[in-house]
């Protein structure tokens, strides 16, 4: 080889070498945070520990709703050599679809869920077994003693740990604590090997409610069977302290813990509504329990556009006789002499188109509109519980409210947190809103409304031992699609309070769309004697000793069919 191409071919071997030691001087030096930096992200992880759930209680101490440890599989695809065999061994163990997980695992991402939400001792088989590429995270699953016991009420927690809805959502920030962290690198073969963790926070205390489990239990089974006999296509019981404010049930079937109709869902509430109307005009004098009205023989023109009628025909009525056969068109001539802003003033007083302030996500305000939104016949239609809006919790409050002497109450879920010695919270002070009535009106009213249950359309509602008050109702449902109200389609309701002498309870019970009987007195008032049997005698109620019962006498002539 002569020395020219000698020198060459060592100056091209000097240049190889000086552009690799620039290029290693590169990536050492300039380079070095930056893919420091990648392979750290490359090789370290960091997952989140679940946090301590707290448990929900009922106002005795029952769990309602707790956490227990569970575990979540995932996988990281490419490190799996045989997905099939892999897929039908996780789905033995799993107890899932063996295509479904390899459909999973053949997809082109670097991590993947298989199943989430597993119990520890399939978890801890599975992990004995070392799959490489198959990973588990520790987490909590929600559980409920009582089945599906109050499910609208508490609501569900998701797959993250916290509440979607319910008393869930509501206190989430109460019963979330804090969750901890680890972190770890992963080998070649994507198996975790462990640097620190952070474990999370205690448990906070658990979370009481003023719901009773024995009361919710008893209200959703009688309330199934009366569904189920009237092959209804839902129905709501809810009972109330009148005198604190505090919810002791609050049942809807069928259940669905994403939403909590009671609170969410208004509807027109037909005849119970006319104590409203009724409280108004003897507030403001408008009229006198000893008044007489004219009931036009069961049939009206109201107005050019509005005639009104009663399913059985009356004359001259009194005040008393009026709500008890639950006159249409009497309570209608009562609104005219009240008059529409002090009608409405009213409604709004006893929380209708406003929140009640109930500790729950999501409540509707209802639908009530202002009187320069009224049409002419607006004053008589919403004197009978038309063209207004009403959530279940409303109703209830404002029977409470005539139940207690007139004041209206926000309603109560939560009674606290237990202390560290696991003692309850004790009964709630009342929550005033403010006063609608006074409480002479408020005593009149509950003497017309046991009025109703002594020989009105509420006679199926009497308690044997105790008096009661209270209101039938049956409202027709608009149809959106005709644009009117439906001739099939109805909800029947009873609403009132017991004993009239010391009221202890107040409870509400609607049916949606009951086959057979469409009237409240036939269907709802016979759900409320039951329910309200059940709380005298398991509650130790002392029995009225006025009680004498005229209704009961004349029982075997059969109720009212008129609400």
């Amino acid at each position: 080889m002569d020395g020219a191409r000698l020198h060459g071919l060592a100056a091209a071997i000097l240049f190889s070498f000086l552009v690799l030691t620039l290029r290693l001087l590169h990536l050492q030096i300039l380079q070095h945070p930056k893919l420091a930096s990648l392979t750290t992200q490359q090789l370290k992880r960091q997952s989140e520990l679940p946090s301590q759930r707290a448990a929900i209680l009922d106002r005795n101490g029952h769990v309602l709703a707790r956490s227990i440890p569970a575990w979540s599989c995932y996988a990281h695809p490419e490190k799996i050599r045989d997905k099939k065999s892999v897929a039908y061994l996780l789905a033995d163990l799993l107890q899932k679809d063996a295509s479904s997980i390899l459909q999973t695992l053949q997809e082109k991402k670097p991590f993947v869920w298989i199943a989430r939400d597993v119990d520890y001792p399939s978890a801890e088989r599975l992990q004995k077994l070392r799959i490489a590429g198959i990973e588990w995270m520790p987490q909590v699953r929600r559980v409920h003693p009582n089945g599906r016991l109050a499910q609208n009420l508490l609501g569900q927690v998701g797959m993250d740990g916290y509440g979607l809805s319910g008393v869930e959502q509501r206190f989430n920030k109460i019963l979330q604590g804090k969750g901890g962290k680890r972190k770890f690198f992963l080998d070649a073969n994507g198996k975790s090997i462990y640097l620190e963790a952070q474990e999370p926070d205690p448990e906070p205390p658990e979370l009481v409610l003023t719901m009773d489990r024995n009361i919710q239990y008893t209200a959703e089974k009688m309330l199934q069977r009366q569904l189920e006999k009237f092959q209804a296509a839902g129905g709501e019981v809810l009972i109330q302290d009148p005198k604190s404010g505090e919810i002791l049930a609050m049942a809807h079937l069928p259940s669905n813990p994403l939403q909590n109709p009671p609170t969410q869902l208004a509807y027109e509430p037909g005849s119970t509504f006319k104590t409203i109307t009724l409280a108004a005009a003897l507030e403001e004098r408008r009229i006198g329990l000893d008044d007489h009205f004219f009931c036009e023989n069961g049939l009206w023109a109201a107005t050019p556009s509005l005639t009104l009628r009663d399913p059985d025909p009356h004359g001259r009525l009194s005040v008393a006789d009026i709500v008890g056969k639950s006159s249409n068109i009497c309570m209608a001539k009562i609104a005219e002499r009240l008059g529409k802003e002090k009608l409405y003033w009213y409604v709004r007083a006893f929380g209708f188109g406003n929140k009640t302030a109930i500790p729950l996500p999501g409540e509707s305000p209802g639908v009530l509109r202002v009187p320069s939104a009224w049409s002419q016949v607006s004053l008589y239609t919403l004197s009978f519980g038309q063209e207004v809006g009403v959530t279940s919790i409303q109703l209830l409050s404002a029977y409470s409210a005539i139940a207690n002497g007139g004041v209206l109450l926000e309603p109560q879920l939560l009674r606290g947190q237990a202390d560290p010695g696991g003692n309850l919270p004790g009964p709630l002070p009342p929550r005033p809103v403010r006063r609608v009535l006074s409480k002479k009106t408020a005593l009149e009213i509950a003497k017309l409304l046991e009025g109703v249950v002594q020989e009105g359309t509420g006679t199926k509602a009497q308690v044997a031992g105790y008096r009661v008050a209270g209101k039938t109702g049956t409202a027709q449902k608009f149809d959106s699609r005709s644009n009117g109200y439906s001739p099939e389609r109805f909800v029947a309701s009873f609403c009132g309070f017991f004993p009239v002498s010391d009221p202890r309870f107040t409870v509400l019970v609607v049916l949606d769309e009951p086959q057979g009987s469409i009237w409240g007195s036939q269907v709802a008032a016979p759900l409320f004697s039951e329910i309200a049997s059940y709380l005298a005698t398991s509650q130790a109620i002392p029995a009225d000793r006025e009680w004498v019962s005229r209704g009961q006498k004349r029982a075997s002539h059969a109720a009212e069919k008129v609400d």
